[in-house]
């Protein structure tokens, strides 16, 4: 059984079996980081790939409008004004001069859901895509890993 003893705000006394030792706190502390750091270094390492990997998505010139961008922009837009307005978000009013579309056929409302998420918390459409674009990166890790 191993004991230890408080001696002063930074030592402690180890006993375990008729051997005593003064040990620094700080090396404990030290000691256990390194076991978490140990426990999470996948994370860890995953986290910073997709933070390197997404650099180009804090640029304030990132094109978005390219390729499916502003598809999902404008569809999270008319969603947000679907529920501001209390309409039925199933069929976006705004969109095709105010006689609705729905959009839902071609694309899941996950999508949706995590940029409004992301423009609750960034503020803006364009930011919660970015956002989301990042998550993406994130979350898409590989299983093998």
């Amino acid at each position: 059984m191993i004991i230890y003893r408080k001696i002063s705000k930074v030592l402690y006394v180890k006993q375990k079996k008729g051997e005593i030792r003064i040990i620094d706190i700080f090396i404990m502390r030290q000691n256990k980081m390194k076991e978490k750091l140990k426990q999470y270094k996948y994370f860890i390492t995953i986290f910073l790939v997709a933070l390197i990997l997404s650099i180009p998505l804090f640029w304030k010139d990132l094109n978005v409008y390219y390729d499916d961008g502003i598809q999902h922009i404008a569809r999270a837009y008319a969603t947000y004004l679907s529920i501001i307005n209390g309409e039925h978000t199933e069929v976006l009013l705004s969109l095709a001069n105010g006689f609705g579309y729905s959009w839902d056929l071609f694309y899941g409302n996950l999508s949706i859901i995590m940029i409004l998420i992301g423009k609750c918390i960034i503020t803006t459409f364009i930011g919660g895509y970015k956002f989301t674009l990042f998550l993406g990166l994130l979350l898409s890790r590989n299983n093998n890993v």
